[in-house]
């Protein structure tokens, strides 16, 4: 990856989407799970140039997200859906919810429909080669264990699944154009 500014990228410009890189959604989604590529493949492909120095301006950037997904891959040595269900989803007891559809849950899944005067026509499900920043699927009672852990200062069930230090992080606000700004 050839980006002259890429120097200052951290991996708080990355989450405070304040890398500054240009955001470009053409071709990034396939409408069939199998055809995802892998996110080393796709950053490689088609990541977004930096167009300022990082740390300046908030910039949302789907890309910036794929990112932080790679690093992830890249420490832990897994596919980040993995790592996600691994380390945080089967903990939290979220089994209805991930990055990818699960084939036991296929009943489960809904269709959504875009109404054309009378007629319902079924969306063909779309899945994000960049689905660190999208695509996860969740169910309301999945997401309570979710809120559950975050209100117990990172504790669900007796585990300790994010450190309290970092639940206080959380709720810091991580970047600000004007520091008198709400």
């Amino acid at each position: 990856w050839d980006n002259k500014l890429h120097v200052s990228i951290t991996v708080r410009t990355l989450f405070t989407h304040t890398a500054s890189f240009d955001e470009c959604n053409i071709g990034t989604l396939v409408h069939a799970e199998e055809d995802i590529i892998p996110l080393a493949q796709y950053i490689e492909k088609r990541m977004s140039p930096q167009i300022r120095p990082s740390g300046k301006v908030i910039s949302y950037s789907n890309n910036g997200y794929a990112l932080l997904g790679l690093i992830v891959e890249e420490v832990s040595g897994l596919p980040f859906h993995e790592y996600v269900r691994k380390m945080i989803l089967q903990p939290l007891e979220m089994n209805y919810s991930g990055y990818r559809r699960q084939a036991e849950l296929k009943e489960n899944y809904v269709t959504s429909y875009l109404q054309k005067d009378e007629q319902l026509i079924p969306y063909k499900p779309a899945f994000h080669h960049f689905y660190p920043a999208s695509s996860f699927r969740s169910t309301a009672s999945d997401m309570g264990h979710y809120i559950s852990m975050f209100l117990n200062n990172g504790k669900f069930n007796g585990i300790q699944i994010l450190d309290s230090s970092t639940v206080v992080t959380m709720h810091q606000t991580g970047f600000k154009h004007y520091e008198k700004a709400n």
